[in-house]
């Protein structure tokens, strides 16, 4: 069986450049839903003390921090809350306190961090700088592997991928942290080894 991939090459053409038109218009206007790394919040590991006081009783009992939970392997529950933009140290103290007091004695506390926003900031430019310098110096091995045309098709391609990884975070609304910064740089990884290497 035969496929004739050109034959669908105007196809192909319109649905990347909707997919890129998209990509961008999301990320100048709905921007990202930035993760507590980024936007500054409370992380706390915490281990129920008993199997009855489960996840949903802990997010019924937080509902009003719009708290996000995850459960960890060794029986503990990840719990993040977010703070108000440009809240002061004491602020984000007392969030804590509250946090402790609707709790209670039904958990035990394995870890209790505050990222503020100046901290978030600091990370937001570190990921930017990351992605930036990656990027750079695989348009410098692209410029070396090739010449001309490859090289300038090359990179169009690699900044299209860019924009539609970046696009996908903000469209589907995903958390944007470290972790997403990581899968980026992933993705640029395996976007200059499908255009070079294979």
């Amino acid at each position: 069986m035969k496929l004739h991939f050109m034959k669908y090459r105007k196809l192909s053409y319109w649905i990347s450049s909707i997919c890129i038109i998209l990509s961008v218009l999301s990320i100048c206007f709905k921007g990202f839903n930035y993760g507590i790394d980024f936007s500054g919040g409370i992380s706390m590991e915490i281990t129920p003390k008993t199997a009855e006081y489960t996840v949903d009783k802990m997010r019924n009992d937080l509902v009003k921090y719009s708290p996000e939970l995850q459960s960890v392997d060794n029986g503990s529950v990840l719990l993040r809350v977010g703070l108000p933009k440009g809240a002061t140290d004491e602020q984000q103290n007392v969030r804590v306190r509250e946090i402790k007091d609707i709790l209670g004695d039904k958990v035990d506390y394995s870890q209790v961090q505050i990222v503020g926003p100046k901290i978030g900031g600091e990370l937001i430019r570190g990921g930017i700088w990351a992605i930036l310098v990656s990027f750079i110096l695989m348009s410098v091995y692209i410029w070396i592997r090739y010449r001309g045309g490859y090289a300038v098709g090359s990179f169009v391609s690699l900044v299209l991928d860019l924009i539609l990884m970046f696009g996908f975070f903000s469209i589907a609304g995903l958390e944007f942290n470290q972790t997403a910064i990581a899968v980026i740089l992933m993705g640029v990884g395996y976007s200059i080894i499908d255009k070079v290497v294979n």
